[in-house]
């Protein structure tokens, strides 16, 4: 055991390895750096817009939930904040954010592999798989999306977890807590995909700190960033608005199973969207199934630390968890993708295990890389290039600035605001202006009834903060995008005080009379 592979280095031999494993890792940390080249300048209509459109307003003094509103938890918000303000203000400062997750994943996503199968060209070839696999078009969407930054933070809290439990050491298991957490607060969903690892730690050999004394330092770790968020609330007086929030999901999500399709058909939709944005390189997907039989043979269990027995769980539970949601967006396989290209490593690390029991250990990395690499050009030819094109072919590009959001910049004064109901335009954002309300945009969900406001009160703020602050521009992307707000008389508000301004390509701008 030599190189990042080991706890100490002894001797030169160790340097020299240390330093090609670390050499190796700086090269799938630059692969990560590229691999959303070819996303770099597109803005796709999508979630990713009400992420930046909320950070644009925050980094302009606006406070989340009382100013702002929509039903995620706040670390994406957080995420889209910090990389406007540390950037140019821009989408592109988000692309970089991005780039810096990338190469995040690919550390994390290498060292894991490196230190559990002490391999490092399985570690290596994995990596780079993880990362076609998880920024791939069909997956990926064009980025920005809760999964991709609580996939990272999920990754970083498996690596605390695993060296906690080599090293015996009590602050790393704290720090897995706090990385496991952040996910969560990313996403929800992401709490199913730590259970295999809070199990994995509380189980595996704890030395003198004990199974129990490690789990109350993890529940501590998992703590701190509730208490950091719960803290700013209160300082900011928006406590009981977060709270609110926690409760608008868990009642909204009731409410929606009730109208869910006939499982069956759900079923049928999940089997789809698994062998399209998962299931689709034969190679990866044998390597899978024997990563799933690895865990028969006690001997490998044993020499890995048990590590594969808790891979297919973790791929099991976060496959879980995509599915008991109420909708199946692609994006939302994101989360698989860790847990899944891992225990295709297991697969390979077990294949060179047993390799070494027929042939020489130097022999059987060698002819199980080749197999690896004769298997995707034969079977995977067209799917092994698409990855490669999608590492190498692009080159990094920025965002163009929308002509809406130009024009509406142009006619308009700083303090002038605007109000574009659909969720996915940019148009807050690269226009620098702001919205009169707190309902940036909306859906029919946005105004279900919460714990502190009902449907009618909801609307009816909404109404309030559109007459107290008349917008100089309403962006609409369709006639009735106004009716669901006809109890509370906004479209004919809208008829009586706006005028069609201009037609451009995706709707109509109205100008205030």
């Amino acid at each position: 055991m030599s190189g990042i592979k080991a706890m100490v280095i002894t001797s030169n031999k160790d340097r020299v390895l240390w330093l090609i494993d670390a050499a190796l890792c700086v090269f799938a940390a630059y692969v990560g750096w590229r691999c959303i080249n070819y996303a770099s300048g597109v803005l796709l209509p999508s979630d990713s817009a009400i992420f930046v459109n909320i950070a644009h307003h925050l980094v302009h003094g606006k406070l989340l939930y009382h100013d702002v509103w929509e039903n995620k938890q706040p670390v994406v918000f957080a995420i889209n904040a910090l990389a406007l303000k540390l950037g140019d203000g821009s989408f592109n400062s988000i692309r970089a954010m991005e780039r810096l997750f990338a190469v995040g994943a690919a550390i994390a996503f290498f060292i894991i592999t490196v230190r559990t199968f002490v391999s490092s060209w399985i570690a290596t070839t994995f990596t780079i798989i993880f990362l076609v696999y998880f920024y791939s078009p069909m997956t990926f969407s064009m980025g920005n999306f809760t999964e991709e930054y609580a996939s990272v933070f999920m990754l970083f809290g498996v690596l605390c977890s695993l060296e906690a439990v080599r090293r015996e050491n009590t602050f790393l298991v704290l720090l897995s807590g706090v990385f496991f957490s952040v996910s969560v607060l990313t996403k929800e969903p992401f709490l199913l995909s730590a259970l295999p690892w809070i199990v994995y730690l509380l189980l595996s050999k704890a030395g003198k700190s004990g199974g129990l004394r490690r789990l109350s330092i993890f529940t501590a770790g998992g703590a701190i960033p509730l208490l950091v968020a719960a803290a700013w609330f209160a300082i900011t007086g928006t406590l009981t608005l977060w709270l609110d929030v926690i409760y608008f999901n868990l009642t909204f999500s009731t409410h929606e199973t009730s109208y869910q399709s006939p499982i069956s058909q759900k079923v049928a939709l999940s089997i789809h969207a698994f062998s399209t944005l998962v299931w689709f390189i034969r190679t990866v997907n044998v390597f899978f199934v024997l990563g799933v039989i690895s865990v028969f043979q006690k001997s490998f269990l044993r020499k890995y630390r048990y590590v594969p027995l808790v891979l297919p769980f973790w791929f099991i539970l976060s496959l879980l968890a995509v599915n008991i949601q109420n909708h199946h967006y692609n994006h939302y396989y994101i989360q698989v993708m860790p847990g899944f290209i891992m225990t295709a490593a297991c697969g390979a690390a077990w294949m060179a295990f047993n390799g070494k029991r027929a042939f020489r250990p130097m022999l059987s990395d060698v002819l199980m890389a080749a197999f690896l690499i004769l298997s995707l050009l034969i079977f995977d030819n067209t799917m092994a290039r698409a990855g490669f094109n999608m590492l190498t072919k692009y080159a990094a590009s920025t965002v163009a600035e929308d002509p809406v959001s130009l024009y509406i910049k142009e006619h308009t004064k700083d303090n002038d605001t605007i109000w574009v109901p659909s969720y996915d335009k940019y148009i807050y954002l690269q226009s620098g202006r702001l919205s009169p309300t707190k309902y940036l945009f909306f859906f029919g969900m946005s105004f279900f009834p919460g714990m502190l406001e009902t449907t009618t009160q909801k609307m009816a703020s909404l109404r309030a903060d559109l007459l107290k602050n008349r917008p100089a521009f309403i962006f609409l992307t369709r006639d009735n995008e106004l009716d669901i707000l006809s109890p509370v008389g906004i479209p004919q508000w809208v008829k009586e005080n706006y005028t069609l301004d201009s037609t451009w390509y995706d709707g109509q701008l109205l100008r205030r009379n």
